[in-house]
């Protein structure tokens, strides 16, 4: 008979949702063996940054901190010592149309303007038994039906859809309404002094955690185990499983349950959807826009939201520590691409088109458009052209990237090079131990260093591919022909330093950016916090019945796994006087 490696509990995802669980469990019963198993080759799931593109680091992930009120991640963030920045969202509107750049208190007295906040501020009142099911719409026609003009929807698009990482036409209502209802952390934005993935090093400590393990199979037939297999053959035995991969996996049908999910909870997973978000980072030599100035929303223009950094913003590293599962990025050459940088948000159709695009072509349209909204008024520098690559009218100007050495390059060679060869960075997270964080061998086979070493290194080529995109640098001509970039009217042009895009759609493991409320998925989310037969649990961000896709919410439904597998294994749930003592509140 087989025999097979054998924990308590198993979680598949090292995502923050994944982590909490593990650490929860571990917190409510240290005897309770956990182990987390990731599919790629690093801890963090969508959070993720990288150093050298300014003095200070940029978020490829999540960033802020949604509202203070309630807030687990705001709880969390409090306990490590962080400091917070709090930043209006947005200070600033600009339309494209008309090239007009608005500060916020300006256009909130804007009757149409205060419509559409209204409205949205609303949603919580509306009755959402007229939006189940079939009767569900989306928050584009809903908006219509409510007589809002066209020009605010392009609004509403850039705003609140956008921020809900989709399109005002993916947005469903009744999730909006549940949203609306369940929100109760406050308006604020805040960025953390320090990377996210501090929280993740935090989480992480003292978890058994194995990388390179992707989960494709789950066998819960048995009474008293549950089977888990990986895309090679290795194979686990728990008492109880916590699934938190994202949604778009479980969609997908990567894991193969056996039997078979409830047909229901099939259905409620097909039900929530998760577009694409991207990410466009971009550093310049010098800022050319108002000291002040911290985030733009944007309509009728190629990047919906953009935000500013600075070195003002500059935050401490992570300390010290043996875990490197996060280990960010960073530019190649050892000097930093740029002073400051600003990121282009981008989510939903918008971003599925984009993924479609060049990174010479993304780069192109971006700063054409920040351009427009801080040069000073000019004919057009250069002619957008639709082709590949960047050329003015004369060809003088070509979009290139830096080498290892930092020197320029042109497209086609391969530029995203890390500290270390990625075959070694990855063997060395797969063998790491220290107090902050374990990791196992794998159990009954011989180590084989040829055999590890080809398949790091095809994950290693992928890795290359999809993780952290290309860095690029726009080289100014030294010739007098032809038209030039003006320093007056083309300020982003003419400082830019390079850049990055970020395509979340392009992760293997994760293939999107966030959940959103989606058209027919009411219920769904709490159909997916119910286990199955007490042995199948899942965690996440997706599974949060306050459809929550923020930080929080991983962090609340990872500890609300932890307390069911946890009741289930003592076959006694612990009361709530006890569960308020541990810090276990239901989310």
């Amino acid at each position: 008979m087989e025999s097979l490696e054998y924990h308590d509990v198993v979680v598949i995802g090292a995502g923050i949702a994944g982590l909490e669980a593990a650490r929860s469990l571990r917190k409510l019963d240290p005897s309770i063996s956990v182990l987390v198993v990731e599919a790629s080759d690093r801890i963090g799931g969508r959070v993720e940054h990288i150093d050298g593109i300014a003095p200070y680091h940029i978020e490829l992930g999540p960033e802020f901190l949604h509202g203070a009120n309630n807030s687990s991640m705001f709880q969390l963030s409090k306990a490590m010592g962080c400091r917070l920045h709090e930043y209006a969202y947005p200070d600033r509107f600009y339309f494209g149309a008309e090239r007009r750049m608005v500060k916020r208190e300006e256009l909130d007295a804007d009757a149409e303007v205060a419509r559409v906040h209204e409205l949205f501020a609303n949603l919580a009142d509306e009755a959402i038994d007229q939006y189940t099911g079939e009767n569900d719409t989306s928050v584009a026609d809903y908006l219509r039906r409510k007589g809002v003009k066209e020009s605010m929807m392009k609004l509403a698009d850039a705003l609140y859809a956008n921020d809900f990482g989709c399109s005002l036409t993916e947005l469903g209502v009744a999730e909006c309404i549940q949203e609306a209802r369940s929100w109760s952390f406050g308006d604020s934005y805040f960025i953390l002094d320090r990377p996210v993935s501090s929280i993740i090093q935090w989480l992480a400590e003292g978890t058994n955690i194995r990388l390179l393990w992707p989960v494709a199979a789950i066998d819960y037939s048995l009474e008293n185990a549950v089977r888990v297999a990986s895309v090679d053959g290795r194979a686990l035995q728990a008492r109880r499983v916590i699934v938190t991969v994202p949604i778009t996996i479980l969609r997908d049908g990567d894991i193969q349950f056996s039997p078979a999910l409830p047909l229901e909870k099939l259905r409620m997973i097909q039900s929530i959807n998760m577009s694409n978000a991207m990410k466009v980072v971009m550093a310049f030599s010098e800022r050319f826009w108002p000291e002040d100035l911290f985030d733009v929303v944007c309509t009728d223009c190629f990047l919906p939201e953009i935000w500013m950094t600075s070195a003002t913003l500059s935050r401490p590293a992570p300390p010290s520590s043996s875990l490197r599962s996060f280990s960010p990025l960073r530019c190649p050459s050892s000097a930093n691409l740029g002073k400051v940088a600003v990121v282009g948000f981008v989510a939903g159709e918008r971003a599925k088109e984009m993924s479609q695009f060049s990174h010479d072509k993304i780069f192109r349209k971006a700063l054409s458009q920040l351009d427009e909204m801080f040069g000073k008024a000019t004919d057009c520098a250069m002619k957008q052209d639709e082709g590949e690559g960047l050329v003015d009218l004369e060809g003088t100007h070509s979009l290139k990237r830096r080498d290892d050495s930092g020197k320029l390059v042109t497209a086609g060679t391969q530029l995203m090079q890390q500290d270390t060869s990625s075959t070694a960075r990855i063997r060395e997270q797969q063998t790491v131990h220290a107090s902050h964080c374990t990791s196992v061998s794998r159990a009954g086979e011989d180590y084989n260093k040829e055999q590890e070493d080809e398949e790091a290194s095809a994950i290693a080529d992928n890795h290359g591919e999809m993780v952290g995109g290309r860095l690029w640098k726009l080289q100014k001509s030294e010739t007098n022909s032809g038209i030039h970039f003006s320093q007056r009217h083309n300020p982003a042009s003419w400082h830019f330093a390079g850049g990055l895009v970020k395509d979340w759609s392009k992760e293997p493991f994760i293939r999107g950016g966030y959940s959103h409320p989606s058209k027919g998925a009411q219920g769904a989310r709490a159909s997916l916090t119910m286990p199955v037969l007490q042995r199948l649990f899942f965690a996440g961000e997706a599974t949060h019945e306050g459809v929550n896709p923020c930080l929080q919410a991983a962090i609340d439904t990872g500890r609300r796994a932890a307390n069911q597998v946890f009741d289930s294994l003592i076959q006694k749930p612990m009361s709530e006087g006890t569960r308020s003592r541990l810090g276990f509140n239901a989310c």
